[in-house]
């Protein structure tokens, strides 16, 4: 059982490295396949909590003296084996909580880049939005301003459109709307 111990605690050193590896690789652009990965350690280490919890219960079984005779060698054994297996227990816990919160910022750093992505396109439909209203209202069969003006009628609702396009423009670039953060 103290062997077993000692492969929990092997394993679950394993499980940190590929998660240290896969949090370097990671950087600021998560990709699906490392985030499956990361998902893939968090299940082990959940089976690894589940499991090491029995042992523990079995050798506190074990260690009551009820089901076997001990001495106080085994005694000691035992101890050592508690020891070992709730060290495995500790570090299963930590790295699953580690796990949990990168994770939940990898979550949240996939939810702000999509906001801002977001946020850029419908700005930038809106802007897109102001000419092509204007443009439909002067495609009515029905008279309107400047049609009397048919000369210069067409360039001044092009400048009316750019004009309004680019003072809403200027509007979300100080609301600061096409930043990227």
């Amino acid at each position: 059982m103290l062997a077993i111990a000692k492969i929990y605690v092997d394993k679950i050193r394993i499980l940190n490295r590929k998660r240290i590896l896969i949090e370097q690789t990671l950087g600021k652009a998560p990709k699906n396949e490392d985030l499956i990965n990361l998902m893939k350690i968090e299940r082990s280490l959940i089976y690894f909590i589940m499991s090491l919890k029995s042992n523990s219960l079995v050798i506190s079984k074990i260690k009551s003296g009820k089901y076997l005779k001990l001495y106080d060698d085994e005694k000691e054994l035992l101890d050592d084996l508690m020891i070992e297996v709730d060290q495995a227990f500790d570090m299963s816990n930590i790295s699953n909580r580690i796990l949990n919160e990168m994770t939940d910022s990898y979550d949240s750093i996939i939810n702000n880049n999509t906001n801002s992505v977001m946020k850029f396109l419908t700005s930038y439909s809106i802007i897109l939005t102001i000419p092509t209203i204007i443009f439909s209202f002067y495609g009515m069969n029905v008279p309107l301003p400047l049609t009397n003006l048919p000369k210069i009628s067409w360039e001044i609702i092009c400048l009316l459109a750019l004009l309004l396009s680019v003072l809403l423009t200027l509007f979300f670039v100080k609301k600061d709307y096409f930043s990227k953060r």
